[in-house]
């Protein structure tokens, strides 16, 4: 499958326009190929350009990551170890893989926003939605509730240790007591 045509030096990579990768920029040509930074060992058959443009557009459609990695046909574990070899490797297809999800994620929720905010110019209620999500101490429903539940919490775990020294207190005299009913005539400790 022509497409990116790779040379020793990543800055020698480039498109032939034989491939569809999808509208210009929406993925980086792989930085694979120069075998500086690449994991050791043969390469995973299932992670190649093709799969991660596909997670990238299934991840921009909104797709979570479990359904988008069960779509590609790997596993969740097998997703979270590809990321976790992008530290590791970032020259790699791992790193590609890394970097199409972080941007793919991004790219989604730039877009549902956007979508939101549009809304919002006809009914106002989508734009009170999105602030009471993003600012909820400012415009959340129970923005003043918040403040008053805490208030409360703070006052019922000072009644609470109130409570608690006289409990100590009242178990402390009970026990010099019972030593005073049993004839015990040596003093409390």
């Amino acid at each position: 499958m022509p497409g990116i045509i790779y040379g020793a030096d990543p800055d020698d990579w480039y498109d032939d326009g034989e491939a569809d990768y999808g509208p210009p920029g929406d993925l980086p040509p792989p930085p694979h190929g120069s075998g500086d930074d690449d994991p050791p060992g043969p390469h995973p058959r299932k992670l190649t350009v093709g799969t991660i443009q596909l997670a990238a557009l299934l991840l921009q459609q909104g797709n979570y990551r479990g359904v988008v990695a069960k779509r590609i046909g790997i596993s969740v574990s097998t997703w979270g170890r590809w990321i976790g070899l992008a530290r590791k490797y970032p020259r790699s297809l791992y790193g590609l893989f890394a970097d199409a999800v972080t941007a793919s994620e991004a790219a989604f929720e730039a877009n549902a926003v956007e979508a939101i905010r549009q809304a919002g110019t006809v009914d106002v209620a989508h734009m009170e939605w999105l602030l009471e999500r993003k600012f909820p101490q400012r415009w959340g429903r129970f923005r003043g509730e918040s403040g008053e539940l805490k208030r409360q919490i703070r006052e019922q775990a000072k009644e609470l240790a109130e409570l608690k020294a006289t409990l100590a207190e009242i178990e402390s005299l009970q026990g010099v007591a019972s030593g005073v009913d049993s004839g015990d005539t040596s003093p409390p400790e």
